[in-house]
């Protein structure tokens, strides 16, 4: 079934707002930051036909215009997960996942730092792949799948510290 233009600019402007507000944590300029992502894109005179192609780099421009809009003292610094690590990670049993609220879940990815935050945003709230996510955030696949890893052993962690 294909869908209309106005269905997929809806529905990726809806998640570019979604992603902009996880990164930004205000609703006014999550929607600046929105608003320039498809200023930038329409500027540079492309055509919206393919639109996996299309929502991936418009992903792209918002997180790059993201960054540029940012302060360095809020970037943080890269961290390698060698193999040891990444079995340390806890295992999330799928009970717990069951009976998360989701507004608690949104609230607690909120407080992880953005180098965990973003990624987790884009594979789980906007249903990206691994090779997405890298290269949105333009990071090697692997650091993606580091830091997702992470992310999520953080995320469980605050939420089971909330649940006592």
């Amino acid at each position: 079934m294909a869908m209309t233009s106005n269905h997929w600019s809806s529905k990726t402007t809806r998640q570019l707002y979604r992603f902009a507000l996880n990164l930004t944590r205000s609703e006014a300029a999550a929607a600046d930051l929105t608003q320039r992502a498809f200023t930038i894109w329409a500027q540079k005179g492309r055509p919206l036909s393919d639109a996996s192609e299309t929502k991936n780099l418009l992903f792209t421009t918002l997180y790059r215009e993201f960054l540029t809009r940012t302060p360095c003292q809020h970037r943080l610094p890269h961290e390698d997960v060698d193999g040891e690590a990444l079995d340390e990670l806890p295992v999330i049993e799928p009970a717990i996942v069951e009976t998360l609220d989701a507004r608690r879940v949104v609230e607690a990815l909120g407080c992880l730092d953005a180098i965990y935050q973003t990624p987790l945003a884009l594979f789980y709230l906007d249903g990206f792949s691994y090779q997405d996510v890298a290269e949105t955030l333009e990071i090697p696949i692997d650091m993606a799948r580091s830091r997702i890893a992470r992310g999520k052993a953080k995320l469980h962690s605050l939420l089971m510290a909330r649940r006592s």
